[in-house]
């Protein structure tokens, strides 16, 4: 089950999925958290226009930040209402793996070279730090 998904002891017994028991406390940091990840990744999504035109891998980001969001308000915590948010995130990093492997694929063929940039490591770098401190 994902995170937030139990409100007490017992919730969701015998659906097959993972319980968590998780205080009102844990939730509403669950919320924040995921809050700060959907501001980092529709940032992202500016610069990465800017920076590198890679915008459609921050919106799947951005759309799975918001399918886990809207399933931690959900009140209906089933095994369906699981199985819904699973697979529309999971659909969202399918398209994006389907993008990756086109455009690899087309860059192989025309054999497309990348170009260094230290704005983008710079940035890649803050986006590490970002990310890993939000996942802790």
């Amino acid at each position: 089950m994902w995170p937030g998904g139990g409100r007490g002891a017992g919730h969701g017994a015998g659906r097959g999925g993972l319980e968590i028991d998780l205080t009102s406390n844990d939730e509403r940091t669950g919320r924040r958290l995921q809050r700060a990840t959907i501001i980092w990744n529709s940032l992202e999504v500016g610069i990465t226009v800017w920076l590198v035109a890679f915008v459609l891998d921050s919106l799947i980001e951005v759309f799975a930040s918001l399918v886990v969001l809207w399933h931690m308000r959900h009140l209906d915590r089933t095994g369906a209402a699981d199985r819904g948010a699973l697979r529309l995130v999971g659909l969202a990093f399918a398209l994006l793996a389907g993008y990756l492997i086109v455009r690899a694929t087309r860059a192989l063929w025309i054999g497309d070279q990348p170009s260094s940039s230290p704005l983008g490591i710079a940035y890649m770098s803050v986006t590490a730090l970002v990310m890993f401190g939000l996942a802790r």
